[in-house]
């Protein structure tokens, strides 16, 4: 199955860079989505699907914005999938995402952590809804010099979605461009 997902992905020439402006089909799982105008993006070509122990995320697209004002704030998102689709529907495995405070607490930890040392929280991790879907977001501001991140999870028809955007800039609208990209992701009719 992971060799036809692989030489499918080549045969639609989805593996290498993309542009703004239509909807991009991903190389796993039937996930599209659209650039925001000046991004462009490239698709990594898939690793071959893991035995059932093993399985991770997988890069789908990296997106890089290319406009005058990205020159200095030089946003970037990288769109994720599970390397498998859940035997759960949408409204149970979305309470399965962040069930407990315990876990929430330690996502937050985490996502502070790849942010940068000394950074906080800008908007707690709670439901957010983007696009047609609810996700799971959480955003940080970095410490001079580095980074802040946009963390966003959700599932959608069994597919396992994580994106994680990163900016430079500091205005309270700096995701709101990211936020856009996170939702135009969908799940394309079979």
């Amino acid at each position: 199955m992971a060799k036809a997902l692989i030489a499918t992905a080549f045969a639609a020439g989805l593996i290498g860079p993309v542009q703004a402006g239509e909807r991009l089909k991903l190389p796993l799982f039937d996930v599209s989505l659209v650039l925001p105008e000046k991004w462009t993006g490239d698709t990594p070509e898939p690793r071959p699907i893991p035995a059932k122990a093993e399985h991770d995320f997988q890069v789908q697209l990296t997106a890089t914005c290319r406009s005058v004002v990205c020159k200095t704030s030089l946003d970037t998102c990288t769109v994720k999938t599970y390397d498998d689709i859940m035997p759960l529907y949408d409204i149970v495995a979305g309470l399965m995402l962040f069930p407990t405070r315990a876990k929430m607490d330690n996502t937050t930890t985490h996502v502070l952590a790849w942010t940068s040392a000394n950074a906080t929280v800008a908007k707690p991790l709670g439901r957010e809804t983007l696009g047609r879907h609810s996700w799971y977001t959480i955003e940080t501001n970095a410490a001079p010099g580095h980074k802040s991140v946009l963390h966003a999870r959700t599932v959608m028809d069994g597919r396992y979605m994580w994106v994680l955007c990163r900016t430079c800039a500091t205005d309270e609208h700096r995701f709101d461009t990211a936020r856009q990209l996170i939702a135009s992701i969908e799940i394309d009719e079979r």
